[in-house]
């Protein structure tokens, strides 16, 4: 039981974190994103090309926030994709 209440804990912790990205409060959005492919990649093991054109002008921190995310979802959905397509060659 103590087991899962630490898990449960670390879990909360870690989606608090992720409603405002750190990355993107301290780095900025581009270094975010860089950051967010890169881990993705390392963990995926898969070679992602990830370019952006950001025009250097301000953009607001909820516009920010809602490309990073857009950004999080697309790499967790390509995951899902290849860990099935992975799971039906097996099959």
């Amino acid at each position: 039981m103590a087991v899962l209440a630490e898990n449960t804990l670390e879990d909360l912790r870690s989606t608090l974190v992720d409603l405002r990205p750190a990355a993107v409060i301290s780095q900025g959005m581009a270094p975010a994103l860089r950051q967010l492919c890169d881990e993705w990649e390392a963990q995926q093991q898969i070679s992602l090309t990830c370019t952006f054109l950001l025009t250097g002008r301000h953009i607001p921190a909820a516009i920010e926030d809602v490309v990073f995310r857009v950004m999080q979802e697309a790499l967790n959905n390509v995951a899902s994709i290849l860990e099935k397509l992975e799971l039906r060659d097996r099959v």
